[in-house]
């Protein structure tokens, strides 16, 4: 009797050819043990990936409100929080007063701002194409990585070493960013 024969015969129950337990709908692996055969798990078992939803992750439940400008927005103002949550002195050590643009391509949206002492004050939004000043910081990311990263979910250095933030600033201002954040 071969290897394959000797996983068939023997076992709990009586086994059909091609290891079919006649009695309780269970098959069995190349070691013997028994497991539902896939009839028998009827809808436990995933539809075919062509009768799924979209499988993107964002466009699921509550993702979808993560690329949103709302979830932007909120997520810029709990950046603005943990930079005032440090102390002044902390503040004014690395804070210079710049421009900041949020450039967001997979909304097509821009949110400008002024980075002060204060925190992120004059927070706004523009689409994409509508021109505007030159800011002195300029950071490109998506939405959801924009709110990760406002969530603390997401490291910056890592973000932007694999280039899913991109920072456009002086060397300096590069620096004092990451103390802040």
């Amino acid at each position: 009797m071969g290897p394959r024969e000797e996983g068939l015969s023997g076992g709990r129950g009586s086994h059909e050819a091609g290891g079919r337990c006649a009695t309780r709908g269970y098959g069995t692996n190349a070691t013997g043990a028994r497991a539902p055969m896939a009839r028998e798990l009827g809808s436990r078992l995933p539809s075919p990936r062509s009768e799924r939803e979209d499988p993107d992750p964002r466009r699921m439940g509550h993702d979808v409100a993560m690329s949103s400008i709302e979830a932007c927005l909120a997520g810029i103002a709990r950046v603005n929080e943990r930079i005032l949550a440090q102390p002044e002195s902390e503040r004014r050590k690395h804070i210079r007063e710049r421009s900041v643009s949020v450039v967001v391509p997979d909304l097509a949206t821009v949110f400008d701002m002024r980075l002060t002492l204060g925190g992120l004050v004059d927070v706004t939004h523009r689409p994409v194409d509508r021109s505007a000043p030159s800011p002195q910081v300029r950071v490109t990311v998506d939405s959801a990585d924009l709110v990760e990263l406002a969530e603390d979910r997401m490291d910056y250095a890592r973000a932007l070493l694999t280039r899913r933030v991109r920072v456009d600033a002086s060397v300096g201002d590069l620096l004092r960013m990451r103390r802040l954040i």
